[in-house]
């Protein structure tokens, strides 16, 4: 159609100077020569341009995002697709149908991407009957942080009927359980303790202890982490570096740098000196507090060089405390990180989380401030397409 209303410009436009050309060389005859040739070079030029547009436009349709090419088709189809990839063809289209479980462990073997839609749409095909240790522990794999396309709440609320499901048929032992403890600390899924040791069927060892631990220090439940540490004592289980920087977070978390100076003294007088572990407990804690002259603070106190992971986990917390303006002041800390293709993946990786979390101006700030223009292709689409499948709306449009 596009260019069918080139072709009809064209002519037009050929005809029409063609008109000119002999309506003005009856008044002009002296220069006609002059005349003739100067239409002819603008006749070429006009088709030249036209031609060239066209041209722009064919590629403009070609490589555009579905939803910009065809909003009606890509409503159409963006519930099905996968929503990291701009294809729509046939063969991506076939490739990601899943109906039943086996059709799910399929996927995730060969596919880069997943999102809850799939295991939602095939749950209740799950035989949990009969359910193998390893696919239970698939299951709850497809609940976790690797799964951005979805909010924690979602994912929780689909991790608890994948627990309720397996407990109802005994098919929770100790490798299962551990996975259920640690998706839901990815998920902020805080643990009654106490419940849990009383349900489970198996017997706990160290690492459901510290699972646990783990767990309640990421929401900053004190109480139910000394509960714990009292579990541990009558178990003569150690309490080691990582429990102290579990509980340097928990305080944190409650009472700020005054709490963290209460846990790193006894672990002085444990003679357990600090380590980079334990400055960025710290300095996770203060990320999910509201006070700014402490995270400044503890920054400077407390200083340690990020990693990739260690820094997107701390800038999602500000970006979820609606503290992203602290942004700044983390350059020293991450500063030595490369921006590679790796690292962009992993931050448009927390945009689109963000984006599913109700923060859409959070993400486009993280996005624009870690990636350029220059060094993107498509820059900033991948937003605008997660914005309209969440039906999120952004003061950016």
């Amino acid at each position: 159609m596009y260019m069918f209303c080139c072709f009809v410009i064209i002519v037009f436009a050929i005809i029409y100077i063609n008109i000119l050309t002999y309506t003005f060389s009856f008044y002009f005859q002296f220069y006609y020569v002059h005349f003739l040739l100067a239409v002819q070079i603008l006749q070429y030029i006009t088709v030249m341009f036209v031609l060239h547009s066209a041209i722009k436009c064919w590629g403009y349709r070609t490589h555009a995002p579905n939803f910009i090419r065809c909003p009606l088709a890509y409503k159409l189809r963006s519930l099905p697709c996968n929503k990291r990839s701009w294809s729509t063809n046939v063969k991506s289209i076939e490739r990601l149908k899943v109906s039943n479980l086996n059709d799910l462990v399929n996927f995730i073997s060969t596919e880069r991407h997943f999102y809850l839609k799939l295991l939602t749409n095939i749950f209740n095909t799950v035989d949990f009957k009969n359910i193998s240790q390893e696919e239970a522990i698939l299951l709850f794999n497809c609940c976790g942080n690797s799964v951005v396309d979805s909010s924690m709440e979602a994912r929780d609320k689909v991790c608890q009927e994948i627990y309720k499901n397996l407990l109802k048929h005994d098919k929770l032992d100790l490798k299962v359980y551990h996975k259920y403890i640690q998706i839901c600390t990815e998920n902020g899924t805080s643990l009654n303790v106490k419940e849990l040791l009383e349900v489970i069927r198996c017997t706990p060892d160290k690492e459901t202890i510290k699972l646990l631990i783990e767990n309640v220090c990421e929401m900053g439940d004190t109480s139910q982490a000394l509960a714990l540490l009292e579990v541990m004592k009558e178990n003569s289980l150690a309490v080691d570096e990582n429990t102290f920087c579990f509980l340097t977070l928990a305080h944190t978390i409650n009472s700020g740098l005054s709490g963290a100076e209460t846990v790193l003294k006894t672990m002085r007088a444990a003679d357990i000196p600090e380590t980079e572990k334990t400055k960025l407990a710290i300095l996770r804690g203060v990320s999910k507090r509201n006070n700014y002259n402490e995270f400044v603070a503890a920054l400077d106190k407390y200083y340690v060089k990020l990693n990739e992971y260690e820094l997107l986990d701390i800038l999602k917390h500000l970006a979820i405390n609606g503290n992203l303006a602290w942004m700044k002041k983390l350059e020293p800390v991450h500063s030595h990180i490369p921006i590679t293709k790796e690292f962009v993946k992993l931050i448009k990786a927390l945009c689109i989380h963000l984006v599913n979390l109700d923060k859409p101006e959070e993400s486009f700030k993280i996005y624009e401030y870690f990636v350029k223009p220059q060094i993107e292709e498509n820059y900033g689409y991948f937003l605008l397409r997660e914005m309209i499948y969440c039906k999120v709306v952004s003061i950016y449009f």
